[in-house]
């Protein structure tokens, strides 16, 4: 005699989530998650913020900042129309000021490697943060797509543009502002750019301002909680594009000896020295530049007083040599030095 028993089969992801275990509000929206990119969002991992410094934590290059096309919180560029325009260091993060007049325009962004957003080709994405106006009280986002590896128009002139419509803010506290779209399916590399822009169409009052912190970029259409990083990896991710040897605190060009790099006397005799290291490795080779640690002069290295310097080796890890011309063997070679690899 033989038995057969029959059972229809369990959802066992249905049956977890009707169980009446205490699993609280989270865990049943975990459970509830349909894709891995929510699941992440929900616990808080997995690198979900793409925005490197979105709190504005990170300003090796200073605090102020008045020219076009100019890096200014690391990774954040700034770009505008006219003159008068500005970014500067805010206890809350970034003060962004558009100048008064027709056809001005003043806005910051970031570039993305490619690298770093090939995952996301036909994706749909969400760009969030908080902003509050000064005189202002409306700004949107601008989200650029250009079919290239690693391309500055992305952020400037790119095939594929995204604006959302301008969203009015508070003056008088953040107001929490988001854009979602779907990228564009390519079949080749691709450059993402996200962008908080001013525009005179928005606003014509004299010294339009903002101040924006919680930067996030995502994958999905949901905004969650701005991803938490220490200071000191938001700092390490920054390295990888712009590293400095003065202290954190003090602006490439300024006289100051705290972080300089100082050769022994004999490296100086024929007008070579050994160079340095980089705390971490950069995106590409740097462009670098050498400040005298006394009066701040680039292309100067102190040795016993400034005497022209130059790099003349350097890749993604190292200054390799620094030449001095007419070097004093009796005297150490004293410089500052600045690397940049951004995009």
């Amino acid at each position: 005699m033989s038995l057969q028993v029959t059972q229809n089969g369990i959802n066992s992801k249905e049956e977890l989530i009707n169980n009446k275990q205490r699993y609280g509000i989270k865990g049943k929206q975990l459970l509830e998650a349909e894709t891995t990119s929510d699941a992440r969002s929900l616990i808080g991992a997995g690198n979900k913020n793409l925005i490197i410094n979105g709190n504005f934590d990170i300003w090796q290059r200073g605090t102020s900042f008045s020219n076009n096309d100019e890096y200014t919180a690391d990774r954040w560029n700034f770009r505008f129309e006219g003159s008068g325009s500005s970014i500067t260091k805010h206890a809350d993060g970034l003060r962004l000021e558009k100048a008064l007049g027709a056809n001005q325009w003043a806005f910051v962004g970031q570039i993305f490697e490619s690298d770093n957003t090939r995952h996301l080709n036909g994706k749909t994405v969400t760009i969030s943060a908080k902003v509050k106006g000064e005189t202002i009280n409306k700004v949107r986002f601008v989200i650029g797509v250009e079919p290239v590896k690693d391309d500055w128009h992305a952020i400037t002139s790119p095939d594929y543009q995204f604006a959302s419509e301008p969203f009015t803010i508070s003056t008088s506290e953040f107001t929490e502002i988001s854009f979602t779209i779907q990228l564009p399916q390519l079949s080749t590399d691709f450059t993402i750019a996200s962008i908080i822009d001013l525009r005179d169409s928005f606003s014509t009052t004299d010294g339009d301002a903002v101040i924006i912190k919680s930067v996030q970029l995502e994958e999905g259409n949901n905004t969650t909680e701005i991803e938490q990083r220490s200071i000191g990896e938001e700092l390490k991710l920054c390295q990888r594009y712009f590293q400095k040897s003065y202290a954190s605190d003090v602006n490439p060009g300024t006289i100051a000896t705290e972080g300089q790099i100082k050769e022994q006397a004999v490296r100086n005799n024929n007008t070579r020295t050994n160079g340095i290291a980089f705390n971490s490795r950069m995106r590409i080779i740097p462009t670098g530049t050498i400040y005298s640690p006394s009066t701040g002069a680039s292309g100067m290295v102190n040795n016993g007083s400034d005497i022209v310097g130059s790099i003349a080796g350097i890749n993604e890890s190292r200054i390799r040599i620094i030449v001095i011309d007419t070097g004093v063997n009796t005297n150490a070679a004293a410089y500052q030095y600045t690397v940049d690899a951004e995009i």
